[in-house]
C-alpha cells in the first residue's frame, strides 16, 4: 500500500494537482501505511497552531483540541519542531529531554503515546506541522516507520513548493 499511495503523489506532482486531494493523499499514507491512530495536519499562524484536517477516531474532539494558542506557542513542542525546522519522535526514550515542551494542553489533547512531528514549508519557511501517533496498541512504532513518515512529509513539502512556484509565475 505504501508503495502505491507513494506512487500516486510521485504522479500528482508531475501533474497540475488540487492541494486538498495531494494532502489528503499524504496523511492516508501516513495513517493507513503506518496503522496510526491519529493524523493531523495543523497550520501556525502568529498566535495558535491549528488542526485544519484529521485522520482518524474522535475527529471532532480532536478537531476542537489541537488548538494551542499563544500564551505556550513559544515553549510548546510543535513550537519546537518549527523552530528547528526538523522531524522529531517523541517515545519514551527521549520524552523527559522534551517534557518541559509537552505541555498540560498538549497532553489533554493528545495523551502521553509516542508520536512523530514534522514541520510543514510553504514558501520555505515552516508553517504548520504533520503529527501521527499509534496510541493504545500492541505494535510500537520504531525507526523504519519513522523514516517513511519523513519521506510521506517531504512529498508534501514538495508540492506546497511547487505550488507556490506556479502561484509566483
Amino acid at each position: 500500500m505504501q508503495l502505491s499511495i507513494l506512487r500516486d503523489l510521485c504522479l500528482m506532482l508531475s501533474e497540475q494537482f488540487e492541494l486538498n486531494n495531494f494532502l489528503a493523499t499524504v496523511m492516508e499514507g501516513i495513517h493507513r501505511s503506518l496503522n496510526m491512530k491519529h493524523t493531523v495536519f495543523a497550520l501556525a499562524g502568529p498566535e495558535k497552531i491549528q488542526a485544519k484536517h484529521i485522520m482518524g477516531k474522535n475527529r471532532d474532539v480532536m478537531l476542537r483540541r489541537f488548538n494551542f494558542g499563544s500564551k505556550n506557542l513559544e515553549l510548546d513542542i510543535f513550537s519546537h519542531v518549527m523552530q528547528t525546522n526538523k522531524p522529531l519522535w517523541i517515545s519514551e526514550d527521549n520524552r523527559d529531554k522534551y517534557a518541559h515542551r509537552i505541555t498540560p494542553e498538549i497532553i489533554k489533547c493528545i495523551g502521553t503515546a509516542d508520536f512523530f512531528v514534522m514541520p510543514i514549508r510553504v514558501g520555505g519557511k515552516p508553517k504548520g506541522i504533520l503529527y501521527t501517533d499509534r496510541r493504545r496498541s500492541t505494535e510500537l512504532i520504531n525507526e523504519q516507520d519513522f523514516q517513511t513518515f519523513i519521506h510521506f512529509c517531504e512529498h508534501l513539502n514538495i508540492g506546497f513548493k511547487i505550488l507556490s512556484q506556479r502561484k509566483n509565475k
